[in-house]
């Protein structure tokens, strides 16, 4: 992966980029649910 992560540390940054990139897909989700209502006159 990256030579400056020891072995033990690259599985934790690959979980932390995980969790990271699954709470950015929630986030886009929120925010595209957030532009209908807004475009449908909702809010």
């Amino acid at each position: 992966m990256d030579k400056m992560f020891p072995p033990a540390d690259q599985s934790h940054a690959l979980a932390t980029q995980a969790t990271h990139h699954a709470a950015l897909a929630q986030l886009d989700a929120l925010f595209a649910s957030l532009q209908q209502w807004a475009f449908a006159g909702e809010l």
